[in-house]
């Protein structure tokens, strides 16, 4: 939890810092949240490449220095002269936080037994945490005066990795072989691979979601209810914060009635909540969504990633590398083309499209099979 809540803190602070990139190097919402982009482009690409490495070879010291990566690169970001030279530097935390998800959820795989819907929402609610501690913080930090301290502040992630290294040196040493009597074990069931594929489509278009609340939340805020980006900042953190008690709640159901109850009912309640978000006119309405809309967001998230390894029992490592990879990759490219929306048509009309994306998500998660995990 502690690992995951410090590299999620140092992911979460590349679109908590766009409303800086924009007002610093005067660009436009979609160039901004190209940074973004940059940070999950290689992330994207390494990340099963990763989760593939976790099946065949214990390589804990991925977790550990995925999380310094991932600080050092905001770290340069922050301080970066230009923004190309920022772009750079996420996309080197990117590959950071590429390194450190698969074999850190494959961990938490072995370490929670049979209540893996439990122990993947307690790990998934520490990256939760740190999701929601970034806006709070770096929002104020990041200006001329202050970035030095937030720079600074990423030195943290040193004790942290101490700590999330010695949690790793549990894992089994012999990885490889045991990953190549899983693929022959007779008791296990097949992968399924269709299943799999569709839980991919259906991760992807939840994290396009996350990643428009995560990056544009606070500027929609301040424009559009007429408060300070401050403001915003501080509903993004709350929207994370109670996200955290659907996380846990999202997990625990999961282990009683079955993964897919929690993200079809999930997904059914998150198109209102984005209608209702968009046509808010006052703080009190748009507060008054951000529960709903927090609980159909993130219930489903560690929820999603244990089902991929059920549905590819042979294949954990693969499975945790390729759904979080997703959730981290389609949000990142699709905020560029998010943001080129609300350039063209404004913010509301980017959150009332995120709304007609709903129904979609719910009827692909109607069709998955709901595999229990054991």
């Amino acid at each position: 939890m502690l690992g995951h809540g410090a590299t999620d803190f140092y992911q979460a602070a590349v679109p908590a810092l766009v409303p800086y990139f924009i007002a610093t190097f005067s660009l436009t919402l979609a160039r901004g949240a190209s940074a973004v982009f940059a940070a999950t482009i290689l992330s994207a690409v390494l990340q099963p490449y990763f989760g593939w490495l976790a099946d065949r070879r214990a390589m804990p010291w991925l977790t550990t220095s995925g999380l310094i990566l991932a600080a050092g690169g905001v770290a340069a970001a922050v301080m970066a002269p230009t923004f190309n030279v920022a772009l750079v530097a996420v996309a080197i935390a990117g590959i950071g936080v590429a390194a450190f998800h698969p074999e850190a959820t494959r961990a938490v795989s072995l370490f929670s037994g049979a209540r893996k819907g439990t122990g993947m929402s307690f790990f998934t609610i520490g990256g939760n945490i740190g999701f929601a501690l970034a806006p709070i913080i770096v929002v104020p930090l990041a200006n001329a005066t202050s970035r030095p301290i937030l720079a600074a502040l990423c030195l943290l992630s040193i004790p942290c990795a101490w700590i999330l290294s010695r949690a790793m040196g549990a894992l089994p040493r012999e990885r490889g072989h045991t990953e190549r009597s899983a693929a022959l074990d007779a008791t296990l069931p097949h992968d399924a691979w269709g299943a799999f594929a569709l839980l991919g489509v259906a991760i992807g278009m939840r994290s396009m979601m996350v990643v428009a609340m995560n990056t544009f939340l606070p500027t929609y805020w301040a424009r559009n209810l007429h408060v300070s980006l401050q403001s915003g900042a501080v509903a993004l953190s709350m929207l994370l914060a109670i996200g955290l008690v659907g996380v846990f709640i999202g997990g625990r159901v999961a282990d009683r009635f079955g993964a897919k109850r929690v993200i079809v009912w999930s997904f059914v309640s998150i198109g209102p909540a984005f209608w209702l978000l968009g046509n808010a006119h006052t703080l009190l309405q748009a507060w008054l969504v951000l529960p709903l809309l927090a609980f159909g967001l993130f219930a489903p998230g560690g929820v999603m990633v244990v089902l991929g390894q059920t549905y590819l029992p042979r294949h954990v490592g693969t499975a945790s590398g390729v759904t979080v990879g997703l959730a981290v990759t389609f949000g990142g490219l699709a905020a560029p083309l998010l943001g080129r929306v609300a350039d063209v048509n404004g913010l509301h009309v980017m959150i009332l499209l995120l709304a007609a994306c709903a129904p979609v998500m719910a009827g692909l998660a109607w069709l998955l099979p709901d595999r229990r995990h054991e």
